[in-house]
């Protein structure tokens, strides 16, 4: 009889433990390329996993961020959990954490738009009130610098530039007015950090006014008005002066040369000429009363004159004046007013006395010898 076969025995284990896996406690981020993270591997040493079933290729992160990426994902200020979690082959789990550690509070960014400028003094553009600027001419996302090289962003549209103005204007294209100091600020951010530099504008009228005076002219009276016309790019109403007399003032006979200034708010200055003649070619007006009565020789009456330049002109009587001993009957007096440019008119009245309350005069006539 055949001897039987001994049974054979296949031992069978459970796993039930995942890989054994080790992490950094912390990773700080670099300097060269600022608040960026690209990610963890085993083969960079920042964790290990063994396990005698073997390692499931599959790397977990959590946030997905974790995960290796040549363009870098921007992580916030401070400290950012990140868990890793590695399976075996029979699929079981074993985690650790690893903190993400950024340093930074702002983007450090090397070349802010005109942040050595400070303070910028500028003129206004020609024939306006406004200076014109638009900084995105100079300065965009692509030029941004952080420690000495240029921004890694893994994005074509980061970080974004933004420029605002204090007090606000619309732009950019900016239009700034002449004062007050225009603050112009350039915001640099990405989805996490920001950095800010500003600068201050002060806006300058670079363009003096214009004035232009009335042709030279002849005026019949000495008071003269005129006026003279006054532009400028920037101040609504420039100051305005006279040599030697303005509008409206009392002018001497014969030429004056008038020069005007206009001078604006930042003292700019814009002048002309003209000639104003004083010429008197105007009677005076004389005013007769009407023809009256008198019951007395010694008669009085008013005259009215006026003249458009001369204050009195002189008024001469014939055959008598007021005051004067009239004859009886009707009497015709010329009033004739010259003034200081030998300007004449006259006018005539008839005075007619009439003795009516004169009193009789009784004289005594004596002769030599005769005796009473």
């Amino acid at each position: 009889m055949a001897a039987k076969a001994a049974p054979s025995y296949l031992e069978h284990t459970r796993d039930t433990d995942g890989p054994e896996l080790w992490c950094v406690p912390s990773i700080e981020l670099g300097s060269a390329t600022p608040n960026t993270f690209y990610g963890v591997t085993m083969a960079s040493g920042q964790f290990n996993a063994t396990d005698e079933n073997g390692i499931d290729g599959a790397i977990e992160y959590e946030p997905s961020v974790g995960a290796p990426d040549a363009g870098g994902f921007l992580f916030p200020p401070g400290p950012t959990r990140l868990t890793v979690t590695v399976k075996d082959l029979c699929g079981i789990p074993s985690t650790c954490e690893i903190l993400i550690i950024n340093t930074l509070v702002e983007l450090p960014v090397t070349n802010c738009f005109l942040e050595e400028a400070i303070f910028r003094i500028v003129t206004t553009d020609n024939d306006a009130a406004t200076y014109t600027f638009d900084p995105s001419n100079f300065y965009s996302h692509g030029d941004v610098q952080t420690r000495d090289m240029y921004y890694y962003h893994g994005s074509s549209g980061m970080p974004t530039v933004q420029f605002l103005t204090s007090p606000p204007l619309a732009g950019p294209p900016f239009m700034f007015p002449v004062e007050p100091t225009h603050i112009l600020t350039t915001r640099i951010s990405d989805t996490q950090l920001s950095y800010e530099c500003t600068v201050d504008f002060y806006v300058e009228d670079g363009q003096k006014p214009e004035v232009v005076c009335p042709a030279d002219f002849t005026s019949d009276t000495l008071t003269v008005s005129f006026s003279a016309i006054v532009t400028d790019n920037a101040d609504p109403a420039p100051e305005l002066r006279y040599e030697p007399l303005g509008p409206g003032s009392t002018f001497p006979l014969g030429p004056t040369t008038v020069t005007v200034t206009a001078t604006d708010w930042f003292y700019y200055e814009d002048s002309c000429t003209f000639t104003v003649t004083v010429t008197d070619n105007v009677n005076p007006v004389v005013e007769c009363p009407a023809d009256f009565t008198s019951d007395t020789l010694t008669v009085s009456f008013p005259v009215d004159v006026t003249d458009n330049v001369d204050p009195a002109p002189a008024l001469t009587y014939e055959p008598l004046g007021p005051g004067s001993v009239f004859p009886l009957g009707p009497t015709t007096v010329t009033v004739t007013a010259t003034d200081s440019s030998s300007n004449e008119h006259s006018c005539s009245f008839t005075v007619t006395v009439t003795g009516k309350y004169i009193k009789p005069t009784l004289m005594f006539i004596y002769c030599y010898g005769d005796s009473y």
